[in-house]
């Protein structure tokens, strides 16, 4: 069995609506979560795929150890000391951080689930594009070459098939024509 994928450039309809209004929920949360880390002295954070939640802290040097413990490459506070489950508290009620591709549920892709499994592998369904441009990229798991795409998906009449290739090209015209990194291609 040969996996391929299809791919779909998405510039109208309900998708780059959808994934607009995410992005800007995901920029709203992420200012709310960099202010915590600002504070906290951490560099970055990890979120959970499928709800957004935020389940972990990086930092670049070593935290205080009776305040933090490893978990999954980052940190998570103690919960043994009232200021680790004071700052338990602070994170659980930090914005959610949803995943983009979670925008594809309006067409009816789950991102949390896997579009096909086979050879005890999984392959998602996933969502690339400028936000600033409105202009998205799907990528759809399919058996062999250019067979039926995974759970016998069929894509809305507004989506533009390509070739990998010429996905590639446009994400490096957008991201090179970008002023800013935030003007450039998301994933």
């Amino acid at each position: 069995m040969s996996i391929q994928s299809r791919y779909y450039r998405v510039d109208s309809g309900a998708l780059p609506a959808a994934a607009k209004a995410l992005h800007e929920q995901r920029e709203a949360a992420r200012a709310v979560i960099f202010g915590l880390l600002t504070e906290l002295g951490a560099s970055g954070f990890c979120f959970s795929n499928t709800d957004g939640k935020v389940n972990g802290i990086d930092f670049k040097q070593r935290p205080d150890q009776a305040l933090w413990k490893p978990a999954r490459n980052s940190y998570w506070p103690k919960v043994n000391n009232a200021a680790g489950k004071a700052l338990v508290k602070r994170l659980n009620d930090l914005p959610k951080y949803p995943p983009l591709a979670s925008a594809l549920a309006c067409v009816g892709i789950r991102h949390d689930s896997p579009m096909l499994l086979a050879d005890r592998s999984c392959w998602f369904a996933t969502l690339t594009g400028c936000p600033v441009r409105g202009i998205w990229f799907v990528t759809i798991p399919t058996l062999a070459p250019y067979g039926e795409p995974g759970q016998r998906f069929t894509p809305p009449a507004d989506w533009v098939e390509l070739r990998r290739w010429e996905v590639e090209r446009e994400i490096e015209e957008i991201n090179a024509a970008a002023k800013t990194p935030s003007e450039g291609a998301t994933a």
